[in-house]
């Protein structure tokens, strides 16, 4: 038997890191194989879950990280106003834009790797000096949201009509999936995500315990 040591753990790369270009590989892969997408997104920053071993590194799940200082948020498109007044009016609160960063163009290879990834996600965008995540998110997504312990507030429903025309076919079916924009204020998120994976846990250690009950 060859037993081979492997680790998971969560990597940020820039467009500069060596490792870009195939994540992005990934996140198109899994856009043509999921809504027979064309897209090409170039975010300045993504942040994978990797398993690794002595001789290789492999790459679970992804999602990318956007500013908007330089440049609207992709999702703006979908708004009526910018981000920051539609999060502000959402929220009830003041929301600046340099407190949002928008997470988008999710992307797994295995199975429970996107959600162990989403639910990691409000310790890194915290510490990057950022609270609030601008997210289009399908049915899907947000059901894995959700199941993070995370709540996605809605803003407006995100439709193939509000892009570029040149660009609405390469989107495939995508728009089928009833994607919306909305916020998710990921200080708030950390509590309860942390708290929702604590009683994973205890869940977890309960059926350990009564499996182990039931073999003795």
């Amino acid at each position: 038997m060859n037993d081979i040591a492997t680790t998971m753990t969560f990597h940020l790369i820039t467009t500069n890191s060596p490792g870009y270009e195939s994540i992005i590989s990934i996140i198109k892969s899994a856009y043509a194989r999921a809504f027979q997408a064309s897209v090409d997104p170039r975010p300045a920053l993504l942040l994978t879950l990797t398993e690794e071993t002595r001789d290789a590194t492999d790459y679970l799940a992804c999602v990318a990280f956007s500013q908007g200082k330089e440049r609207p948020f992709f999702s703006e498109q979908y708004l009526p106003a910018p981000a920051e007044i539609g999060l502000s009016q959402a929220l009830g609160r003041e929301v600046r834009r340099d407190q949002i960063l928008e997470v988008g163009s999710l992307a797994s290879r295995r199975n429970g790797a996107g959600m162990h990834l989403v639910s990691h996600t409000p310790w890194f965008v915290l510490g990057l000096g950022y609270r609030y995540g601008l997210v289009t998110a399908t049915r899907q997504v947000r059901h894995l949201i959700r199941s993070a312990g995370m709540e996605f507030v809605p803003l407006a429903a995100a439709t193939r009509e509000a892009l570029p025309e040149t660009d609405q076919a390469q989107w495939g079916s995508y728009y089928e999936h009833a994607p919306l924009t909305g916020v998710i204020d990921f200080l708030a998120s950390f509590l309860s995500v942390a708290i929702h994976r604590n009683a994973l846990h205890r869940v977890q250690e309960m059926t350990l315990s009564v499996q182990e009950l039931k073999v003795s």
